[in-house]
């Protein structure tokens, strides 16, 4: 596999190389943790990269994120690689 050249190649060829691991993340949600695969992940990067652009952001927007540390962050951020927009994290505090 070619060395990563962009945040997209590296993000997505390591979602490729471990696809087999079950779990890329965990979070704990009413007080038990819960596994996130890596399918599932990904497809949220996916579903929530199509809805920026079904929302009308487009190449070199910015996004701002709202957030504090959780999951969700996480995919808001790799989902704007492919939407090829510019994140910009806002803790809460």
């Amino acid at each position: 596999m070619a060395e990563p050249r962009t945040l997209n190649e590296l993000f997505f060829q390591a979602m490729d190389r471990f696809a087999g691991r079950p779990v890329v993340m965990r979070v704990k949600r009413d007080d038990r943790w819960n596994d996130l695969s890596y399918k599932d992940v990904l497809g949220q990067v996916r579903d929530a990269s199509l809805g920026f652009l079904e929302l009308g952001v487009r190449r070199g927007d910015r996004v701002a994120i709202l957030s504090e540390n959780r999951p969700e962050w996480a995919v808001a951020d790799y989902a704007c690689l492919p939407a090829a927009c510019a994140a910009g994290p806002t803790y809460p505090t």
